[in-house]
């Protein structure tokens, strides 16, 4: 049985600095710390990057939280699961590039607290959040991404017993510890990067018979690979069995369409004669691409002894948030 935390902050993006925003996104560097109450860790960064604190915390259940200060930097919460014993949360801020120290601070006292510190370069914040609590069975929690190329990882904390984890598939752990209190601390990550809107699940294999919390997010990528797609449509003739079919592909990330194309057929119908077809492309000033496709005949009616014609028109428009869509017309 598993439970999601209510009122779990938003996962606001914090967008990094030039200077980090050309690099590939990678985690650079994890240090970490285990202690009572309070803990802090050393973190020697040189660059300007996206630090995430990830704490776990032992506690009574529901009651447990958590405090981030240090560096002089500005740390925000993007997800805190309490509900059952212990704590588990992740907090970030944007480096400046310097070294810098991170401690976190238990509001319940004298119990085992650990911080473990990642940084990320080419990282632009934080995207989609995800809070769960289990009574039992193996940690798990789902996450819809935002973006493409972003990475998932996730931090957990486990009351019951001192057993390390064993990752799913496609999953590794990044840090974990356990303490004489029989309490298990765990930092982890997706080794896919993300697609954007395609949902993936954080999880363990074992222990499945303790307690549990788990905070997932997605740390997003400055320069996120491009979503591409492809579609098609056809448009009949109302005067013969003539189809006109484009055929549109397209690639966009959140700045807009970075590269399209189109290719159009037609086909013939029986005493039909073509003397037009065409295809054009237009790139408009808001940042729209638009594709019109047209193609106009001739043909000889048996029935009626007379020659008619006809124009097919197919167009499509991708808008800047790569949405496609398709308009199609026919006339005499």
């Amino acid at each position: 049985m598993t439970a999601a935390n209510a009122a779990e902050p938003a996962g606001a993006v914090t967008v990094a600095p030039v200077g980090t925003a050309t690099k590939p996104l990678a985690q650079r560097s994890v240090h970490s710390g285990l202690a009572r109450s309070r803990v802090s860790v050393a973190v020697p960064s040189h660059l300007v990057e996206v630090a995430v604190a990830w704490v776990s915390a032992d506690g009574r259940a529901g009651g447990q939280s958590a405090t981030v200060t240090g560096g002089g930097l500005t740390w925000r919460l993007a997800g805190r699961a309490n509900a059952s014993a212990g704590d588990a949360e992740a907090w970030y801020a944007t480096t400046v590039g310097v070294p810098f120290t991170v401690t976190a601070v238990a509001a319940q006292p004298g119990l085992g607290i650990q911080l473990a510190v990642s940084t990320y370069t080419g990282a632009s914040g934080i995207g989609a959040v995800t809070s769960v609590s289990g009574e039992s069975g193996a940690p798990s929690a789902g996450l819809t991404p935002q973006a493409n190329g972003s990475i998932v990882a996730a931090v957990g904390m486990d009351w019951d017993w001192a057993i390390l984890r064993t990752p799913a598939p496609g999953n590794t752990i990044d840090r974990q510890d356990t303490d004489s209190d029989q309490d298990t601390y765990w930092e982890q990550h997706l080794d896919a990067r993300s697609q954007s809107g395609t949902a993936v699940t954080i999880a363990d294999t074992a222990p499945t018979a303790d307690e549990w919390n788990l905070v997932a997010i997605e740390v997003l990528s400055a320069n996120p690979p491009p979503t591409c797609k492809t579609a098609a449509d056809t448009v009949e003739g109302k005067k013969a069995a003539v189809f006109l079919t484009l055929n549109v592909s397209w690639c966009y990330t959140p700045a807009g369409v970075v590269s399209s194309n189109a290719t159009y057929s037609y086909t013939p119908a029986r005493n039909a004669s073509y003397y037009y077809a065409q295809l054009n492309k237009n790139v408009y000033a808001t940042g729209e691409v638009g594709f019109g496709s047209s193609v106009s005949y001739s043909y000889f009616n048996l029935d009626l002894g007379t020659t008619d014609g006809e124009i097919l028109v197919l167009n499509a428009l991708i808008d800047t948030r790569g949405q496609l869509s398709f308009n199609q017309n026919t006339g005499g």
